[in-house]
């Protein structure tokens, strides 16, 4: 008899993302962003604009709240 295994891929929690310029933050599967920071992406070092264009998947509170307070401060 085979055994298969089963592996549940862990879909984020939380997407930080541009949107008009400014700082957002997507709680899937909505397509719109729940929140918009006062921060804009322009202000950022090119590489935070990048990740952020492209999209940073957060997996947890914590790591969401380290990332926002990086940004935002």
């Amino acid at each position: 008899m085979r055994r298969f295994c089963v592996y549940l891929t862990l879909v984020w929690a939380f997407l930080l993302g541009s949107r008009d310029g400014f700082l957002a933050l997507w709680i899937p599967p909505e397509k719109e962003p729940a929140y918009l920071f006062p921060c804009r992406v322009s202000s950022l070092p090119p590489a935070d604009q990048k990740l952020l264009e492209e999209g940073i998947r957060v997996e947890s509170k914590e790591e969401l709240m380290a990332l926002l307070e990086d940004y935002v401060s």
